[in-house]
């Protein structure tokens, strides 16, 4: 048997349950979470305790909306183990599904392996700005972007929300050696967005990726080289709420 840790959002902003399987019914367990911010990593994030309990417990975790990492820490026929790591997500519902989307973009470039660590700094807002960044550093904006709307089944609309995603680096005047390097970064965003769904946004039916220019110089002396895609994301919504 193993240790098995499930997670279900209250979707109040207020935490989600934990629900353990697999412990033993005399030993403790213990339920770790980080949060996956704009700057944060599995490897080098902090790791917090949020629920204690004893066998297999229901375990009601005290959270801020956002999204997360969580294992638990029990035992099994006596043996200290540890659960698979859980995504998750703490929402509220009264937040915009635009809202929703771009907060779960940013966690899943978040959670990539990237090389040189583009997405440690990623920056959400209308309009990307490279002077206020740290680079190289990935912007999610909706800069020159507009909803489409079209009529899916009664009372139902599909929505498609677009947003910019642009990886942003320096230009060291090497049109070389960082090729490979940013080919991979490109690569790695696609298929992480491509023909998936959101499972934490509720109303998320698919997404697809429109890639952009490979490369775009922008900036004083043309000091900034940009990569770019744009994600369509589909939902389906109810009218009147």
């Amino acid at each position: 048997m193993t240790l098995g840790l499930s997670i279900t959002d209250l979707q109040n902003a207020t935490g989600a349950t934990a629900t353990i399987t697999g412990n033993d019914s005399d030993k403790p367990v213990t339920v770790y979470c980080q949060q996956i911010g704009n700057t944060s990593s599995m490897a080098s994030g902090n790791w917090v305790q949020k629920g204690l309990g004893t066998g297999n417990p229901v375990l009601s975790l005290s959270l801020q909306s956002g999204y997360y990492w969580a294992y638990s820490l029990g035992s099994v026929s006596n043996t200290p183990t540890l659960s698979p790591v859980q995504y998750f997500a703490v929402t509220d519902s009264s937040q915009s599904v635009a809202t929703r989307l771009m907060a779960e973009i940013v966690a899943k470039i978040a959670s990539l392996l990237m090389p040189l660590n583009p997405n440690l700094h990623i920056y959400s807002m209308l309009v990307p700005n490279a002077k206020v960044a740290v680079l190289p550093c990935i912007f999610v904006t909706l800069e020159g972007q507009q909803e489409t709307v079209a009529d899916a089944v009664l009372g139902r609309d599909d929505v498609i929300y677009p947003f910019k995603i642009q990886i942003v680096d320096r230009n060291s005047e090497d049109y070389v050696t960082p090729m490979p390097t940013y080919q991979l970064w490109r690569q790695q965003l696609r298929r992480v967005f491509e023909k998936q769904r959101f499972t934490t946004v509720p109303e998320s039916q698919s997404n697809e990726v429109e890639m952009m220019t490979i490369a775009q110089f922008s900036g004083e002396s043309y000091q900034f080289v940009s990569l770019g895609m744009r994600l369509l994301c589909t939902c389906r919504e109810t009218r009147d709420t």
